[in-house]
């Protein structure tokens, strides 16, 4: 049985990490297509069209109340230093005022979003 030397096993052991990052790329590339539904990086950056702004609201809003559940944990959390406290509680506060924001507008009259509210009459000052 012969041993490959040093150099021979470094350049084995690139080639299987080179083959395993191109798999991983590849794999990525599928899951991308299929995540945004084209292989084209542009088509992908593209929006889709939003039937329901209210009902989107209303998901954001709920994703963002368990987001704040999470760090209301975090800064519960005994062993948290002051400085990880101080950072978690202006990000709780500006999530809370962002579902606040997002509250008042799915409370409106009609609930109408920027993107389907009225256009102002009057000029603005």
């Amino acid at each position: 049985m012969s041993e490959e030397s040093w150099a021979e096993r470094q350049a084995r052991e690139e080639l299987e990490r080179r083959a395993a990052r191109e798999e991983w790329e590849r794999k990525r590339a599928q899951f991308r297509e299929a995540l945004f539904g084209s292989a084209d990086p542009l088509l992908q950056q593209k929006p889709q069209g939003i039937a329901d702004f209210d009902g989107l609201l209303r998901i954001q809003a709920a994703q963002l109340r368990n987001a704040i559940d999470y760090l209301m944990e975090d800064i519960l959390r005994d062993s948290a230093s002051r400085e990880d406290r101080a950072l978690a509680v202006t990000t709780v506060t500006r999530m809370i005022q962002t579902n606040v924001a997002i509250a008042k507008t799915l409370a409106g009259p009609d609930s109408k979003t920027v993107h389907g509210g009225d256009s102002p009459k009057d000029p603005q000052d």
